[in-house]
């Protein structure tokens, strides 16, 4: 230090905590019909038939979706439990589907989560709205040619059709770029936001009993799993058991479920 001619040198040690300011985005907000996205968005809302894909059979491209939703009353220590979780179907929850699968709960247990959203599924969405922009910039670059031709063709006298026609295609013009606004910021949220897999992690696999036809003279073939929901990404906009028919709803009613381990 002497080198440099530096005497004397303070250190300031600063200990802080991370925290992170992004993290994974909330299941989306389900649209009314008024907002382009309204369908785009089905596969990112908080509703049955939300598209799924375990995490270990990514490389796979297996993919399904989910069920139903309901409430866990007590857990498996009999204590009262306030998590809700999610039924979807053994082969797409599980690699072996020949095997029983049961999520012991123990400190640092390796858990196995389940993404909203497959590759190809993201990929589709992307390219929907990719599609429905591109369709909205022509209806936008058509509207503002034909209200060009209407101002040219303006009368000398007042004429109550013309004025009618030309408010309409003002009214068509700025729809259409109010839509082309929305898809665009739609697409870039997606892009910055829910690109990356790992924060589409919206669930874990708690039960998962292999496939088997068996269990009873019907032979009924059973091939379900349960799953825990990430509280987080569901609590704001979870809609539960609602069956999303573009700008309706349509509600599921259960008196009970329970679900037997064998």
């Amino acid at each position: 230090m002497l080198k440099f001619k530096i005497h004397d040198v303070a250190v300031h040690w600063i200990e802080g905590a991370m925290e992170s300011l992004a993290g994974p985005p909330e299941m989306m907000p389900v649209a009314r019909d008024t907002n382009p996205t309204h369908w785009i968005r089905r596969a990112l809302a908080a509703v049955l038939g939300v598209p799924l894909a375990a995490q270990d059979m990514a490389d796979t491209d297996s993919q399904g979706s989910l069920g139903l939703y309901f409430h866990r009353g007590k857990d498996r220590h009999g204590t009262k439990s306030k998590k809700v979780m999610a039924i979807t179907n053994k082969h797409v929850a599980s690699k072996k589907t020949n095997e029983d699968y049961e999520y012991s709960g123990r400190q640092g247990a390796r858990k196995r989560y389940i993404r909203n959203c497959g590759h190809r599924r993201f990929e589709q969405l992307l390219n929907e709205t990719r599609a429905l922009l591109a369709e909205k910039l022509g209806d936008a670059k058509q509207f503002a040619e034909q209200l060009a031709e209407l101002l040219a063709e303006r009368p000398e006298e007042e004429d109550a059709e013309y004025e009618k026609d030309l408010k309409d295609k003002e009214q068509d013009l700025k729809k259409a770029e109010s839509h082309v606004g929305i898809l665009d910021d739609f697409l870039k949220l997606l892009k910055s936001t829910w690109s990356d897999s790992l924060d589409r992690i919206i669930a874990w696999v708690d039960w998962a009993p292999k496939i088997a036809n068996n269990l009873d003279p019907r032979r009924y073939t059973r091939d379900i799993s349960a799953m825990t929901l990430e509280k987080d990404e569901f609590v704001k906009n979870f809609k539960g058991n609602f069956v999303y028919l573009g700008a309706f709803f349509f509600y599921l009613s259960f008196s009970h479920l329970r679900l037997t381990k064998t």
